[in-house]
């Protein structure tokens, strides 16, 4: 069986959908069913699914499971988030993100200016003055096989 694995984006939704009527940072597995909308009259069909839903989700970091011990066996009874779950529920959507006053891409360009070699010697040496203690080289080399402009 191949590994199952979903994008950051998706993985970020899903977990909001589970905490979506959360109190905490954590929810338990009958509240993820809840949340869904699962058929809590298939617990069977419902732990099959979570199981393979959090699989696909686990390499993103952003919960961790809880089990109890039950005749002998591990059950799950909850997911908590990590820092770095809390974080991405905490930040908008990347749409929403983007809609977000100076997130335009005309806006992101406005600050940004024209490269040139000029423009690198005077930020190299600025950096020199601002960092005195480095050793800072410069160099430009035409390229052996590069043809003139």
């Amino acid at each position: 069986m191949s590994k199952i694995s979903v994008t950051r984006e998706t993985a970020i939704a899903n977990i909001k959908k589970f905490f979506k009527d959360a109190t905490s940072d954590s929810v338990s597995v009958e509240d993820i069913y809840k949340a869904v909308g699962r058929n809590l009259a298939e617990p069977h069909k419902n732990r099959v699914w979570l199981a393979y839903k959090l699989t696909s989700l686990q390499d993103h970091g952003l919960f961790t499971r809880q089990y109890t011990k039950h005749k002998g066996q591990q059950k799950l009874v909850r997911i908590a988030l990590t820092e770095r779950g809390k974080r991405a529920l905490s930040q908008p959507p990347q749409a929403e993100q983007q809609a977000l006053p100076g997130n335009s891409d005309s806006a992101l360009h406005e600050n940004v200016r024209e490269i040139t070699i000029s423009s690198v010697r005077r930020d190299i040496e600025t950096l020199r003055q601002k960092e005195p203690e480095l050793e800072i080289t410069f160099s430009i080399r035409l390229k052996e096989n590069a043809q003139e402009r």
